[in-house]
């Protein structure tokens, strides 16, 4: 799974693998032809039904996005259920930073990330800008996701009100096993 990260208020499409808050809305690149979000000082991706029962990798895709008139190029901390498991020195250009997600019982990860400086663009825009990801990815250290309990119970129990649904006396002409 992956893609850009960026939050567009209300009118944001929901992924359902992850929730974006504290980034800014996305923009685009038009040399690059890409989509990428700034984010601010903190900014976190909750993914609430990820299956813990195994190691995940989330990798970014980030840069630092200064001019060298700017402020210094910021650390990054990539926390894990509030716990910090990566430090990293940040780079104007691309960067794949990973983080694993350990096991645990329970479903669900919080990923926050935290920069030690932001900085202003300019008069016309007072933001206060941390990095820039390009994009974010999550995969399975196995290299297969295994569904969350929560998804199986889902796909459980929309199988009944499907075959109901396209039923023989209902119109449909497939015959269900």
């Amino acid at each position: 799974m992956a893609g850009p990260a960026g939050d567009s208020g209300w009118t944001a499409r929901s992924r359902a693998w992850v929730a974006a808050d504290g980034f800014f809305p996305a923009e685009f690149d038009p040399t690059s032809r890409r989509s990428f979000s700034w984010t601010g000082r903190t900014a976190h991706l909750v993914l609430p039904h990820l299956d813990r029962s195994q190691v995940n990798r989330l990798t970014l895709k980030l840069r630092a996005g200064r001019s060298p008139a700017s402020a210094p190029l910021p650390v990054l901390w990539l926390m894990v259920d509030h716990v910090v498991l990566v430090t990293t020195q940040t780079s104007n250009e691309q960067q794949a930073v990973s983080v694993d997600i350990p096991r645990r019982r329970a479903a669900g990860a919080i990923v926050t990330l935290m920069v030690s400086n932001t900085f202003t663009p300019g008069v016309h825009d007072t933001r206060a800008l941390g990095v820039i990801v390009d994009d974010v990815s999550l995969t399975a250290a196995t290299g297969h996701f295994r569904p969350s309990g929560y998804v199986m119970a889902r796909a459980a129990s929309g199988t009944p009100a499907a075959r109901h649904c396209c039923a023989p006396s209902r119109g449909c002409s497939r015959r269900h096993p």
